[in-house]
């Protein structure tokens, strides 16, 4: 009798080890939020310049034949993204400052594809290498951003950077 019940608690055992390792394999397909408060006082203008800063991204590659996500650890240090010269809008264009890579200050000329009330979408064109979109929220005080690529090393990489982060 203690050897069927031995076997029992055994064959109990390696079941919900063997259950575990299920669950724990599709924990890879589980959606993960990450929550950030924020409240803006305040809506954005025109007028003025908009700064944005992008604390935190995802991106997604295609590579060998598979899709990758990849959510980013909060930046201690994140993207700032100005907003200014407004007052060529009626050209359809404005600029955009960031410090890059080299700590220099970058300024990019970019398209003004919408405006209204509501949001202010701009597009900053790499040539064949690059798209770049920021869509400003005015009322809320967000923007998202969202870059794609092709990678020309390896044949070509698609991928694609977004964001999402609060303006003043």
């Amino acid at each position: 009798m203690k050897i069927k019940i031995t076997f029992l608690i055994i064959g109990a055992i390696i079941g919900s080890g063997g259950m575990f390792l299920l669950q724990t394999t599709d924990t890879n397909k589980q959606e993960l939020s990450v929550f950030k408060d924020f409240t803006s006082f305040s809506t954005l203008n025109t007028n003025t310049s908009i700064s944005c800063s992008f604390p935190q991204t995802i991106a997604a590659y295609y590579r060998n034949g598979q899709i990758e996500h990849i959510l980013s650890a909060p930046e201690s240090n994140p993207m700032v993204f100005t907003f200014s010269d407004f007052n060529t809008m009626s050209e359809g264009l404005a600029s955009l400052s960031y410090v890059d890579a080299s700590e220099s200050i970058t300024s990019v000329a970019l398209g003004i594809l919408h405006e209204d009330d509501e949001k202010l979408v701009l597009m900053e064109n790499g040539g064949e290498s690059y798209l770049t979109t920021y869509t400003i929220f005015k009322k809320q005080g967000v923007a998202i951003f969202s870059k794609q690529i092709l990678f020309p090393v390896l044949g070509g990489i698609p991928s694609g950077t977004t964001a999402m982060g609060t303006c003043r």
